[in-house]
């Protein structure tokens, strides 16, 4: 009970600091004076202090590397050390965990220092020297740590670059996480900033390949998410391509609704809806209307569940007999609902159903106490017929019953 008053207390001193304006007492001199401090402290502080850590640890790894590589580097080569990259995914993670003060965190130390500097070329040197001694030990986090921090060395020196940007770097940063270190979170985080540069470089189709690549049964959000992205990639190449948009928007939306998120689940499908309608892509048309209806009524949106619905009934529908007829019962089930509703109190609107086209030439008469069936007999009068007239009785009864109320 205390703690739960105490937890109390702290929220609300907490929304309290929130609404509370800082610096309002600081003058035009305290500006001044601040500004003058920021700058006086990197000046004269921080960028010596940096330059310095930079200047020994480059002395420091100068004169360690050459003792411990001419001593252990031999036997390295003959007892395995030196693996090729594409055979070390197969082999067993080791789990090393380094010093503090050994040469190989040393030099990512110097890496992520001059990362931060802007001095890139100095950091892909340290990144790309340090990434082949954690590919020797099998150190898989810290091996894609480092071919992740590389590449993105290279990206960010622009037009300076003095080579071509690595885009292998990334792959095997990614195939490292997901196969060898077992981590799925730095993972995406990889394909992430992977799919942000081929997107840099106008290289969609390969940003939506890398996307696909990352979805899996682990997390249906992830995966939504991902192939969400996906399908903008696809409509934003050269040559869009509508349909596979379309598709992936239609499979984000379906992982979107396993991970419980239907408004997200509905604004996917209503995006493929603009592709697929109108293409006389009937049956596709279909299943996007009656995901949008199911949605839509589980949100409480019962006009747009019903408008949806109500395009499942058209006069070129290529469903069976009983697929239509358990379209016009959900649909005849939502509209109840609609009028149902407090707001369509007094309403007396009824929806406008197309009725089904008959044949005359196949219908057939037969006289006798007991007639036989002739063959085909059971398609000759379409069940659908009475169901939406039954469907426009109901729907008159009850706007005629809520009418009398109303008077």
């Amino acid at each position: 009970m205390y703690a739960s008053i105490f937890i109390a207390k702290l929220h609300s001193n907490a929304e309290k600091a929130k609404q509370v304006p800082h610096g309002m007492c600081l003058t035009l001199s305290d500006h001044d004076r601040l500004r003058i401090f920021i700058h006086e402290f990197c000046v004269r502080g921080l960028l010596p202090y940096v330059e310095k850590q930079i200047r020994t640890l480059n002395d420091q790894l100068m004169s360690r590397k050459g003792i411990h590589r001419s001593l252990f580097s031999a036997t390295k080569k003959w007892f395995g050390g030196n693996k090729p990259t594409g055979q070390s995914h197969n082999l067993q993670n080791l789990n090393i965990v380094y010093s503090h003060e050994s040469p190989e965190l040393q030099v990512r130390r110097l890496a992520d220092l001059c990362f931060m500097f802007q001095m890139y070329e100095l950091a892909y040197q340290s990144y790309h020297t340090v990434k082949r001694d954690f590919n020797n030990d099998r150190a898989w986090p810290y091996y894609a740590g480092a071919l992740e921090m590389a590449a993105l060395s290279i990206f960010m020196q622009g037009q300076n670059a003095q080579r071509p940007y690595p885009y292998h770097y990334m792959e095997t940063a990614v195939s490292t996480y997901m196969n060898a270190a077992k981590m799925p979170q730095f993972a995406a985080r990889t394909t992430l900033l992977s799919t942000e540069i081929l997107k840099h470089y106008s290289m969609y189709g390969d940003a939506a390949m890398h996307f696909i690549k990352m979805t899996n049964e682990d997390s249906d959000m992830r995966s939504a998410l991902l192939l969400e992205q996906a399908a903008y990639c696809f409509i934003r190449m050269q040559k869009p391509m509508v349909r596979k948009y379309a598709f992936h928007m239609i499979l984000a939306g379906h992982r979107f609704s396993k991970a419980g998120q239907r408004k997200h689940a509905l604004r996917c499908y209503c995006h493929a809806l603009q592709v697929y309608r109108g293409r006389h892509w009937s049956l596709a048309e279909d299943h996007i209307n009656f995901t949008i209806g199911r949605q839509s009524f589980n949100l409480k949106q019962m006009e747009n569940a019903a408008n949806a619905f109500k395009h499942l009934l058209t006069n070129e529908s290529l469903q069976t007999e009983t697929q239509q007829a358990a379209f016009v019962r959900e649909f005849l089930f939502v509209y109840k609902q609609l009028l149902a509703q407090p707001d369509q109190e007094g309403s007396s609107m009824l929806a406008q159903l197309p009725l089904p086209l008959i044949d005359s030439s196949t219908i057939m008469t037969l006289v006798g106490s007991h007639p036989v069936d002739a063959p085909g007999m059971a398609h000759a009068l379409p069940n659908l017929l009475f169901l939406i007239v039954i469907a426009l009785l109901s729907i008159t009864s009850l706007s005629f019953l809520k009418y009398n109320k109303t008077i």
